[in-house]
């Protein structure tokens, strides 16, 4: 609680030409939230499919950084650089997680499907929420601000996982689903907002010539 309230009287509140905007760092503090929520929820997924161990604690954790080197790889190639393609994917993903109950996974008997088949579900929303996050990172003006709130978020994020003890492991892909569609929301219109005036500018330079 003492972090939140020096996020919201430190950084939300400076002016926004500063730190680049309340609807960014609003943007990047959900993600935060999300992210975490979906790091913490493959985590004791997988380990009730193959146990709590330290090897399968081990996998989860390795895939998970597998998962970001290739995100920042790709995304420096510029091979995934779509903002808006990227939350449709990860929206379609989530919403993929949530639907596939887990007991499906342990009606396969084979642990060579089953792991890749487990991999695919619950990592694919992990996968391009990397993405996303280094897509939307990479050209901004104030990084530091913007992953100070992205921390900040992933404080919020940790508490609100203990909801699942609530409503279950399978509700929270809903929570992360609106964390990820409000962020969304906030920097298409911030780039599109962007697009029009510099296309308005581009109009006024043509009409004084």
């Amino acid at each position: 609680l003492m972090a939140l309230f020096i996020f919201l009287s430190r950084i939300l509140w400076r002016p926004a030409k500063v730190n680049g905007g309340l609807g960014n760092k609003v943007a990047f503090f959900l993600m935060g939230v999300a992210f975490l929520i979906l790091e913490t929820k493959s985590v004791i997924q997988f380990s009730l499919l193959f146990g709590m161990s330290w090897l399968n604690n081990a996998i989860v954790f390795s895939a998970i950084l597998l998962l970001v080197l290739a995100a920042n790889f790709l995304t420096a190639r510029k091979w995934i650089d779509s903002v808006p393609l990227l939350f449709s994917l990860l929206i379609v993903s989530c919403l993929g997680n949530w639907l596939v109950p887990q007991s499906l996974f342990l009606n396969i008997s084979s642990l060579w499907i089953r792991a890749p088949a487990a991999c695919l579900c619950f990592l694919s929303p992990l996968f391009f929420a990397n993405c996303l996050f280094s897509s939307s990172f990479k050209n901004q003006k104030t990084p530091e601000a913007l992953y100070g709130c992205n921390l900040i978020g992933t404080t919020l994020g940790g508490i609100v996982e203990y909801a699942s003890m609530a409503i279950g492991y399978r509700a929270l892909n809903l929570i992360v689903i609106g964390c990820y569609f409000a962020a969304g929301f906030l920097l298409t219109r911030k780039e599109s907002s962007a697009k029009d005036l510099h296309s308005v500018l581009a109009k006024f330079e043509l009409a004084q010539e």
